[in-house]
Order: structure tokens, then C-alpha cells, then sequence
């Protein structure tokens, strides 16, 4: 009994041993051509594995290299590109014939690389789903592989924006990325969790390097419908938590948001602490104190032709930054940043600033508005202060050699258009008020010296 028992082991052993040996090949080669058939550009890897023992009693597919190659007018680059990639499914997909598609339920890819970028012409290579209409026949009638996935895991992922055009480069280091739920559902929960950094650059300048963020996401799924609800999700931003709320349902050529966030417990130092260098200085040198706040909402139809209504908005006040080793503090901090659209009336985008500090008496105060930043920039400014230039050095640091002193009296207002700008009409320029400088002395190389 004992003998027959140990044999019938053995014998399911060599079988999930051997099969595997059989199938790889078949199950490689309908993964490659289910890709390729979708795209426009080549998909492969350097070898698949099938093993039925490291995850049974499911089957896993192991690709070693896994890599995506654009065409025109990228031809060649690599748009994604992994160490390896596993897929696992139950074993009786393995069995399933060519007209069957293969139901894929867990994914995890270790170190990918995903290389977005968009070319002066305003060309994207990541735009490679083949057209409506160009199937070809063996898609109709086979889709392949589907995904009724319970788990993913992303681990050591670099992915990069970079957009000629605009400047804009953003590149995000993610340590993990992980989600489970049944997306075999209709209607289902995904529950996600990242950690990583995060580097943006906007014309040469960083606004954020390296930056830690994290992200815990539970999101509802309404398959059906599309529609996809922020059930509990909270961003954490360095040390700037952020609490998201709302829907998104996705349609075919557009989307319809319903967005709100806010940051509930912001504090003044997390916010400098995101600002870019160049214009915050040792940043592990500075006291900060005072309340930050952040919100805003999306609502409406985001599409090729339109954009939703939006209103983002950032506050402090009263509060206050010490330099260690200076004398003076910069007290009394305040600001009002808002950018917003009006669709009820010409769906123009504008912003707004409200700002003031001071250094022991010396005050300073600064407002702003720009209307249609898209289009005309009209442009609002309003300047007011009374400073000891010299008062600056002792509350912020500044370079040794500058040697800035005397007295600025400011209180002027002016307002142009950036097409006055543009075309030299100075004469259009409004301004009004008086600007008086004492006893200035600047030792910089920004001007020479008299």
C-alpha cells in the first residue's frame, strides 16, 4: 500500500515536472503574438518558463527580459523594458484550446523600466494601440489571454516623462507598487499601496528631487459603468499628507471627474520643504512654524475638446521661518495661491496670489492676478514694502560677497498683457505709484559696479 501511495507521489511529481516542458513554448509564443497583434511596435523577451511546483496549484509563466521597442517616429527605443515578469494562472488554463482564451489572475514584475517622452513635434511614442478596425482575423476569433486578476506587484520601477516641447521632465523611483482584489467582479474593491520618490523638472529648474512619496488607495470598481470611486486614499507628499476624494468614470473619447483633496494637517515646514532649492537654501539650517493648507476640487467632462472645472488652492498664515545662526526671523508669512476656471462663464484659466512677511519692521506685501494664462495673460501687479535691504542678509542667507544695503521704498502697481510684451507696445503698459532707492550698495556680479 505504502509502495503504491509512494509511486502515485512520485508519478504526480514527474508529471509536474515534465508538462511544463511541453506547454512553455505554446503558452510564449500566444503571449508574444496576442501583444504583438495589439500594437504598433515589437513585443518579446528572452526566454519563458513554465513551472507547476513554485506556485501550485497554479501555474506560473516566468518571461526573463520581458522588453517593448516603439516604431516611427521612435523607432528602436525601448518604451518598457523589465528584469523579469511572472504570470499566474490556474492549471487548467494550460489545457485550454486555441480558440479559448487564457485567464491570467497574478502579476509581478521585478525592476521594469518605462520610457514615456514626446518629441518637439508633439509626438508621443506611447501612443502604439493599433487603430479600431485593423484586427486581424485570428484576433476576432481568439483574444488570447484575459486578465481576471487577484494580485499584482510591482517592485524597483523607474518610470520617465520627458516632454520636448514643454521642458517638463518627471521621472518616478517606485521601491513597490501592489494592489489585490477580484477584478474578475463587476463590481469590486482594489487596494493598493506605493512607495517610492519622485523628481520633476520644469525648464531646467527641480522642483522636486528625489522627493519621498507614498500612496494607500482603496478604490471602488464598477466594471460595467466604468466608474471608478476614491473610497479611502490618502497621498503622502515628503511630509504633506494629502486626502483624496470623488469618482472618475471613463468613457470612450473622454472622462467625467468628480475630485476633491485637501490636506488636513499641513504644516508650514512641509511645504517649504517641496519648494526647489534654488529657492529655499539649507533647508536642515531652518526653524519653520505656522499652518499650511491645500484643497481643490475637478468636476466635469475632460476630453480632447474640453477641459473640467477646476479650483486648487494653497494658504498660510501668520507664520514663520528662523535660519539658524542669523539674528533675524522672517515673521508674519502670509499667502493666498488659487488657480481656477469658470466654465459657467468664458472657461478662461487664472490665478491668483496674495502675499506679505516681515522682517523685524520692515514689511512687505505682494498681489497678483493673471487671467487666461493659456491665451492673452493679462496680468495684474501690486507691490508695497519699506525694507532695510540689509535687514535680508540677517534673516536669509545670502552670499558673503553681496554686500546689499540702503533703503527700498516701493508702492506701485502695473498692469500688461503678454502680447504687449511680445510685440514691444510698452506704451500699453498701466502702471502707477513711486519706487525710491537710499544709499543702495551691491557688490554682486549681477550689475557692474560703478
Amino acid at each position: 500500500m505504502l509502495l503504491a501511495l509512494g509511486t502515485l507521489v512520485l508519478l504526480f511529481l514527474g508529471v509536474l515536472l515534465v508538462v511544463p516542458l511541453f506547454l512553455e513554448a505554446k503558452i510564449g509564443t500566444l503571449l508574444k503574438q496576442n501583444v504583438n497583434a495589439q500594437i504598433e511596435g515589437t513585443f518579446d523577451f528572452e526566454k519563458a518558463s513554465l513551472s507547476l511546483i513554485s506556485s501550485f496549484p497554479k501555474a506560473r509563466l516566468s518571461l526573463n527580459k520581458p522588453h517593448l521597442l516603439t516604431q516611427q517616429p521612435f523607432e528602436g527605443d525601448t518604451l518598457f523594458y523589465a528584469e523579469a515578469m511572472k504570470l499566474e494562472m490556474g492549471i487548467t488554463q494550460l489545457f485550454k484550446g486555441a480558440d479559448e482564451s487564457v485567464i491570467i489572475e497574478d502579476i509581478s514584475i521585478n525592476a521594469p523600466e518605462l520610457q514615456l517622452l514626446v518629441n518637439a513635434d508633439d509626438k508621443v511614442n506611447y501612443d502604439i494601440a493599433k487603430a479600431t478596425g485593423e484586427e486581424t482575423e485570428s484576433e476576432i476569433e481568439n483574444e488570447g489571454f484575459t486578465f481576471s486578476l487577484k494580485s499584482y506587484e510591482i517592485r524597483n520601477a523607474d518610470i520617465s516623462y520627458s516632454n520636448t516641447a514643454t521642458g517638463i521632465e518627471l521621472n518616478l523611483s517606485i521601491d513597490q507598487h501592489k494592489g489585490s482584489g477580484d477584478l474578475s467582479l463587476s463590481e469590486s474593491t482594489l487596494d493598493t499601496q506605493t512607495l517610492g520618490q519622485i523628481s520633476l523638472k520644469l525648464d531646467s529648474i527641480a522642483y522636486l528631487n528625489h522627493t519621498p512619496f507614498s500612496l494607500q488607495a482603496l478604490i471602488g470598481m464598477d466594471l460595467e459603468q466604468n466608474t471608478y470611486r476614491f473610497l479611502e486614499n490618502r497621498a503622502v507628499l515628503d511630509q504633506l499628507t494629502l486626502i483624496f476624494d470623488g469618482e472618475i468614470q471613463v468613457r470612450e473619447e473622454e472622462l467625467e471627474l468628480d475630485i476633491t483633496f485637501n490636506a488636513p494637517e499641513g504644516e508650514f515646514a512641509d511645504f517649504l520643504a517641496l519648494l526647489p532649492e534654488a529657492y529655499i537654501q539649507d533647508m536642515q539650517q531652518l526653524d519653520a512654524s505656522g499652518i499650511f493648507k491645500a484643497s481643490g476640487i475637478v468636476k466635469g467632462i475632460s476630453s480632447k475638446a474640453s477641459l473640467p472645472e477646476f479650483a486648487i488652492g494653497i494658504e498660510s498664515t501668520n507664520a514663520k521661518v528662523q535660519y539658524a545662526g542669523l539674528p533675524r526671523a522672517i515673521e508674519g508669512i502670509s499667502f493666498l495661491a488659487g488657480i481656477a476656471n469658470n466654465i459657467a462663464e468664458d472657461g478662461t484659466i487664472n490665478l491668483e496670489l496674495k502675499s506679505s512677511f516681515q522682517i523685524g519692521e520692515d514689511k512687505f506685501r505682494l498681489g497678483g492676478t493673471m487671467k487666461d494664462i493659456l491665451g492673452d495673460k493679462v496680468t495684474g501687479i501690486s507691490l508695497k514694502t519699506n525694507m532695510n535691504l540689509a535687514h535680508l542678509g540677517e534673516a536669509y542667507p545670502l552670499p558673503e560677497d553681496l554686500g546689499l544695503k540702503g533703503y527700498l521704498n516701493v508702492d506701485i502697481t502695473a498692469g500688461f498683457a503678454m502680447a504687449w510684451l511680445e510685440r514691444e507696445a510698452y506704451e500699453q503698459i498701466s502702471h502707477e505709484g513711486e519706487l525710491d532707492v537710499e544709499d543702495f550698495v551691491y557688490s554682486g556680479n549681477l550689475f557692474e559696479t560703478p
